[in-house]
């Protein structure tokens, strides 16, 4: 992502495999520091979503997010993803995930 009015590289937002489901596609974001909570990563999550499902017909979009993140939390929810559970269970590279919650979201018909 980058400001309009400057062209300074603030993050990214995309869609791709999810870390540990290979088969299910993830919405992911992440902001320079001094850019968090000034709504960039929440309004580039939406245009994703919606090109995921308006434009290349993704059945359902998924996250994960560390339930500590609560700004994270929320633009999730906001979304309008919906908590699954909470990944647990793995064990060497992606031990990483245990604890972070799974929330996925189908478009609206």
């Amino acid at each position: 992502m980058f400001l309009k009015e400057t062209s300074e590289f603030i993050g990214i937002c995309g869609l791709g495999p999810h870390d540990v489901y290979l088969d299910r596609i993830e919405v992911y974001y992440s902001l320079k520091k001094k850019y968090q909570g000034t709504g960039y990563a929440k309004e580039a999550a939406q245009a994703v979503v919606a090109y995921g499902f308006n434009t290349i017909e993704l059945p359902k979009i998924v996250a994960t997010v560390h339930p500590e993140n609560t700004p994270s939390v929320t633009i999730i929810e906001g979304l309008g993803m919906k908590y699954q559970y909470t990944l647990s269970g793995f064990e060497g590279d992606l031990i990483e995930h245990n604890g972070y919650g799974y929330y996925e979201l189908e478009p609206t018909k």
